[in-house]
């Protein structure tokens, strides 16, 4: 399953702004792999939203 980048945007705020914990928006991505999703949140973090 490939995601576009506004539904990797939406992944990372729900967790850096909603507080979602990556478990859990990996259930509702369906199972989206944890790692890359921590590396997705580290490159928000450090390039804000404007990247995606």
């Amino acid at each position: 399953m490939r995601l576009t980048l506004e539904e990797k945007l939406k992944m990372c705020e729900e967790h850096v702004l909603n507080k979602k914990s990556l478990s859990h928006i990996s259930e509702d991505n369906g199972n989206y792999n944890i790692g890359n999703l921590k590396y997705l949140i580290n490159f928000y973090k450090k390039f804000g939203k404007d990247v995606f």
